[in-house]
């Protein structure tokens, strides 16, 4: 089945989206890893710490999965926080919840349900087949992002709006 163009313009504007605020998430945590444009092929039976976050709103539904080396998660670890799937979910959390702010800045207004951790490997949790994956890398250390979604006929992403503070950003009120 074809997309609709809803579901194209959809795609287009993820891809404008996801690698800026993926490559601005991993090198605040510390971790430079930059975009590709496709993302390789993952090896298939390593370990892997996976999340996904679904999105709904009037006009879509999807959902944001991260995927990462358990090796790399560890190494990740705040010491703040309590467990290892714990700071994944937040990973996905933090990621979905850029991906969606810029969206409503388009005019998507969408709401972010809670993330979905689990070990797995890839070859049990790769991304639907139509989903857009993104793979970021420094050197060995990988995580690949996966957004998938199912957009009405109406969407049409518009020129963005500012709805405030970007991630970043410092606001000041007087």
């Amino acid at each position: 089945m074809r997309p609709s163009r809803a579901q194209i313009r959809f795609r287009a504007t993820a891809g404008v989206i996801l690698p800026g605020a993926g490559e601005t998430l991993f090198r605040n945590l510390g971790l430079p890893l930059l975009c590709q444009a496709q993302a390789t092929d993952p090896d298939l039976g390593r370990s892997q710490l996976s999340a996904s976050v679904a999105f709904s709103g009037e006009r879509a539904v999807g959902t944001l999965a991260i995927f990462l080396p358990v090796e790399l998660a560890r190494r990740l670890l705040p010491t703040a926080v309590g467990s290892i799937e714990d700071w994944v979910g937040e990973l996905a959390n933090q990621l979905t919840g850029r991906l969606v702010n810029r969206l409503t800045m388009r005019g998507l207004v969408l709401r972010i349900a809670t993330p979905t951790v689990r070990w797995c490997t890839w070859d049990r949790a790769a991304p639907q087949a139509d989903a857009l994956v993104w793979e970021f890398r420094l050197g060995d250390d990988v995580v690949w992002v996966a957004v998938s979604a199912t957009v009405d006929d109406g969407f049409c992403a518009g020129t963005p709006v500012s709805a405030g503070a970007i991630e970043g950003q410092l606001v000041v009120f007087q």
